[in-house]
């Protein structure tokens, strides 16, 4: 989980969090986009397309956010939260 609030004069990806475990074989980042909507990728095997998906909603520059991921390795299922609220799954 983490705090966030989304610069509206800043361009391209924001990383609010990224993790890679042991020699990328496995990695996660969590990001705001251009449209500014929250984004979740996971990549299983370092390398080749991630897995992802993006929020529903448009966070609104200069506000603060709650946001939190949940990935279950088992059932390879994502989650996104917002303010408490699932927006994506």
């Amino acid at each position: 989980t983490a705090v966030v609030r989304v610069d509206g004069t800043a361009a391209g990806n924001r990383t609010v969090f990224s993790k890679a475990y042991g020699a990328s074989d496995f990695e996660f980042n969590v990001f705001v986009n251009n449209s500014n909507h929250l984004v979740f990728q996971i990549r299983h095997d370092g390398g080749g397309t991630p897995s992802e998906i993006i929020s529903g909603i448009s966070l609104d520059p200069n506000l603060w956010y709650g946001v939190g991921v949940t990935f279950d390795d088992t059932s390879d299922a994502f989650k996104i939260y917002i303010d408490g609220v699932q927006v994506a799954s």
